[in-house]
Parts: C-alpha cells; sequence; structure tokens
C-alpha cells in the first residue's frame, strides 16, 4: 500500500486601499469631553471644543476665530487651570480644530455651559456641569465672660458661605437671645447655635 499526501500550495494576497474622505466646511461646534461635576470654588478638568464639519468630523478653522464662553451659573472660564484668569472668549488659531479650557462653578447648581463662534453662523456647543455644594463653615467671633447682671450683648459671627446667620439659644433658662442680642437671665452655662439659611 502507498498513500500519498499531495498538498496544494499557494499565496493568498489581501490588497487594502486607503480612500481619502474630504473633510466638509465648519458647521458647528462641538464638547468632545464628558459633562464633569465638581465642588463650588474649583477648577474643572480640562474642557475641550471642537470644530466640526456636517458628518460631525474635525474639521480646522480656515481664519483664527474668537470664541465665546457663556453660562447660565455664576461661574468663570479660563484658558489655564493653574494660572487662573478668567476670560469671556478664547482664540482658536488658524489651521487648528480643537480648544482646551477650564471652568470654576461660583455657585452650587447645574450649570449650563455655551461656546459661540464670533462671526460665525455655527451651531453652538452646549454642555452642562454640575457643581457641587461646599462644606459651609460658621465662625464664632469670641465672646469673653459674662457674670449674671451684665448687660445684653450681641453675638457675632462669619459664614463661609456669605449667608445670613440666625442664633438660638439651646439653654433658654439660662440665655435668650432676640435677633442677635443676647440677655443673661441666670448664672450657668449658655449656649447658643447658629445656623444658616
Amino acid at each position: 500500500l502507498i498513500f500519498c499526501l499531495i498538498v496544494l500550495c499557494g499565496a493568498f494576497f489581501v490588497s487594502k486601499q486607503v480612500v481619502a474622505v474630504p473633510v466638509g466646511p465648519v458647521v458647528k461646534i462641538a464638547f468632545t469631553t464628558s459633562s464633569q461635576t465638581i465642588n463650588r470654588d474649583t477648577t474643572s478638568a480640562v474642557l475641550t471644543v471642537q470644530t466640526q464639519d456636517s458628518s460631525n468630523v474635525s474639521s480646522k478653522v480656515s481664519d483664527t476665530t474668537t470664541l465665546n464662553l457663556s453660562t447660565d451659573g455664576n461661574g468663570e472660564f479660563s484658558s489655564s487651570g493653574n494660572n487662573w484668569s478668567a476670560v469671556t472668549t478664547l482664540t482658536m488659531s488658524k489651521n487648528t480644530s480643537n480648544r482646551n479650557f477650564y471652568y470654576k462653578g461660583l455657585a452650587s447648581g447645574t450649570h449650563t455651559i455655551t461656546i459661540t463662534a464670533q462671526g460665525q453662523s455655527w451651531s453652538p456647543a452646549i454642555q452642562t456641569i454640575t457643581i457641587n455644594k461646599s462644606n459651609q463653615v460658621i465662625s464664632f467671633d469670641p465672646i469673653s465672660d459674662k457674670t449674671f447682671g451684665d448687660a445684653d450683648f450681641i453675638a457675632s459671627s462669619t459664614s463661609s458661605s456669605l449667608l445670613s446667620v440666625t442664633y438660638n439659644s439651646q439653654t433658654p433658662t439660662i440665655c435668650v437671645i432676640s435677633g442677635s442680642s443676647i440677655h443673661i437671665l441666670s448664672a450657668g452655662l449658655c449656649t447658643i447655635m447658629a445656623s444658616q439659611s
């Protein structure tokens, strides 16, 4: 018995063809970074907008372009996250399509950021950013020791949130408060609680 194994050898050729797709003119500005959540008075991570054609493909600006930055919230923009300088416009250089910037929210809530191009009818880039409430601190001004029979005295404090501060006596048999005026009723430890509205 004779066994024969016949192997056919051949070569396979794979051909790739690269086709250049022409980029259309700029028709819009779009965010390429996701929405963020940051704390009040802190700087966002980098935010990036891009000029794009009608197919959402990056398209370079043919001339230097001024971008207008606006928000419906109380916040600021800057071109630098490290050396903060508040701006309302940024320059996008000729033959570029991306521009980075930063945002700092000065009030809590969800803010809408809108980027438009000066002198252009391009659709604007619109994105929200959420600003968390900051921890709020009330600092009492020092009060010297008081004795039963002393004249009424004024409670004074400051609030990091700049909200108004109200006072309440936690020991109403020892002292009472009206507005910010404290009156001592008897000897003992007077405890005053401050809160923000």
